[in-house]
């Protein structure tokens, strides 16, 4: 689907600066061994700009666009972890709202594992296809639950100590090593 979506966005607009999603390249989606490790890759597919493409790639579909639902709700989920984990903003409450989208979103990640596992009617290997490898998902739930967890004890620090200080922020030189 990703491919698809990819070439119909180059077909249907051959100018770079007018492509919907203009940073994908053919290194996003047939990577080498050397560029499957860089983050930025998976990022740039999984974006927000990505959504985007999808949504109106379903559109030009016209009734076949619904078989871009499955790819459209995962995309929802995923943009919004990959918007909550590049904002450079302080996280200064356990009620942030991007805390609570991390969890909607790995909300979808669950229920979707859920109802992948529950099917009777296909084997375990199939099974395991459907979904993002056991590894993906377990560092996913790792990096949502356990950013909450240090969020929370930041903050029960603080309260201890008394201090207006940010629960959470990336300092200046963090900021230009993650790009």
């Amino acid at each position: 689907m990703w491919v698809k979506a990819y070439q119909w966005d180059h077909a249907t607009n051959p100018s770079e600066v007018s492509r919907i999603h203009h940073v994908l390249t053919d290194e996003h989606l047939w990577p080498n061994n050397g560029q499957k490790m860089r983050n930025r890759l998976a990022e740039d597919v999984l974006d927000k700009e990505m959504l985007h493409l999808f949504k109106a790639y379903e559109k030009a579909e016209g009734r076949n666009g619904g078989v871009l639902n499955g790819a459209i709700q995962l995309l929802e989920a995923t943009n919004i972890l990959v918007a909550n984990f590049n904002d450079c903003r302080p996280i200064t409450s356990i009620e942030d709202d991007r805390l609570k989208r991390n969890a909607k979103a790995l909300e979808w990640f669950t229920s979707w594992e859920d109802q992948v596992m529950a099917e009777k009617h296909i084997t375990a290997v199939i099974k395991r296809k459907k979904l993002m490898s056991h590894e993906t998902r377990f560092d996913m739930k790792s990096s949502v639950l356990g950013f909450e967890c240090l969020v929370r004890q930041k903050q029960n620090t603080r309260v201890q100590l008394k201090h207006p200080v940010p629960l959470w922020s990336v300092s200046p030189a963090d900021q230009a090593t993650q790009h």
